[in-house]
């Protein structure tokens, strides 16, 4: 069904070169998206781990990703700590079965990272601007990377395989070396990553029905500005950290006059041996309830 859906929207499959010419560029598919208004996004459930004050690492040039840090920040968690990850992821699959867990790129790369090299040389946008899956999987690890910053190494394993957001003007060079790499990516926005189109694609191309962001401040910020979060799976563990600009569980553009803040409603709550708490949230109806007036 997936190969099917991918085939008639002309993307390239199986090392195959199909006519992509009604996707390469994102507006047509959004105008398409557009004709199809029953599609629904599929579920975004925010999970994140953080300190008291709300912080997600010791500092914004500390990254979890490198393993001297990573064991620094879990040298602050009470044994409690691994007991509620273990139950909230538990209770992510059982309700919601998520097949894609979304990170941003700043998890993985600076802030002023520059984009990778990428392949030197002439490369044919009418090609390379299209959507790319040359395999499907059964679970995805997706990450947000518009800039094409990122110098993949890991590209998935058997059970899970990496894809890559890009939008329209993601360096050439960089959509080349994700093909020498045979990472499939999705083009959604112009300047920038379109979130709320990247959603409805995965929808439609993945058939994604959850998707889990348990990624850093950055991702769960575009998420709540863009009115795309549904859930919010918080645990705190009993330190804290401090900071002006230490990334925390929901960072990126402050509230402009007349937007609202996401409003919840409380679902449950756990507190664990040592005093650790997990909270779970949904999105409340009515006003204030997307962040958008």
């Amino acid at each position: 069904m997936l190969l099917r859906k991918a085939r008639c929207l002309g993307h390239l499959l199986g090392g195959q070169h199909h006519n992509c010419s009604a996707t390469r560029v994102p507006f047509t598919y959004r105008r398409a998206m557009t004709r199809q208004k029953a599609l629904r996004s599929p579920r975004v459930i925010v999970s994140s781990t953080a300190s008291l004050d709300g912080r997600i690492t010791l500092s914004r040039p500390e990254r979890l990703l490198t393993p001297a840090v990573d064991r620094r920040w879990k040298s602050h968690w009470p044994p409690d700590v691994p007991e509620l990850i273990a139950q909230r992821a538990a209770n992510i699959e059982e309700r919601h079965h998520p097949t894609i867990f979304l990170e941003g790129s700043g998890s993985f790369v600076a802030d002023t990272a520059s984009p990778v090299t990428g392949v030197a040389g002439q490369h044919d946008p009418s090609d390379l601007r299209c959507d790319w899956l040359p395999a499907l999987a059964t679970k995805w690890f997706v990450v947000v990377d518009g800039r094409g910053r990122v110098p993949w190494s890991f590209t998935g394993n058997a059970d899970t395989r990496l894809l890559v957001l890009v939008s329209a003007r993601t360096p050439l060079a960089y959509l080349a070396w994700l093909r020498t790499l045979k990472v499939p990516y999705l083009i959604a926005g112009d300047d920038r990553v379109d979130l709320g189109l990247a959603l409805k694609k995965m929808a439609h191309l993945l058939e994604a029905t959850s998707i889990v962001s348990d990624g850093g401040g950055g991702i769960n910020g575009a998420l709540l500005r863009s009115g795309l979060v549904d859930e919010i799976q918080l645990i705190w563990f009993p330190a804290v950290i401090g900071g002006a600009d230490t990334p925390s569980s929901f960072d990126g553009d402050s509230l402009t006059p007349g937007q609202e803040p996401l409003s919840m409603t409380h679902r449950g709550t756990i507190v664990g041996r040592c005093g650790s708490i997990w909270s779970r949230y949904e999105a409340a109806a009515g006003p204030g309830s997307v962040g958008n007036p």
